[in-house]
């Protein structure tokens, strides 16, 4: 997922319901835009996720806040590796 009001950052999570997802996370007020969706994946296991966490944290920084997990990576290279 990204946000055009946070650019370059980029969120990466499992879910189990991703629309349900992105409803929970355009619901605060401090969200200026909305978060849309690039591309998802079919996970084998639940936070198949954490695996890729760890790799872009080898590669690139992170920002934390209130517990939403961003990336600063270009979303095209996000989708590289998840392919990988």
């Amino acid at each position: 997922m990204y946000n055009p009001s946070l650019e370059g950052w980029v969120k990466i999570g499992y879910a189990d319901n991703v629309e349900k997802r992105v409803q929970q996370l355009n619901s605060h007020e401090t969200t200026t835009y909305a978060f849309r969706i690039y591309a998802t994946y079919e996970a084998h296991e639940r936070l198949q996720d954490k695996s890729l966490h760890k790799l872009i944290d080898q590669l690139d920084s992170t920002f934390v806040n209130h517990g939403l997990i961003l990336y600063k990576i270009m979303v095209n290279l996000c989708t590289f590796y998840i392919r990988d």
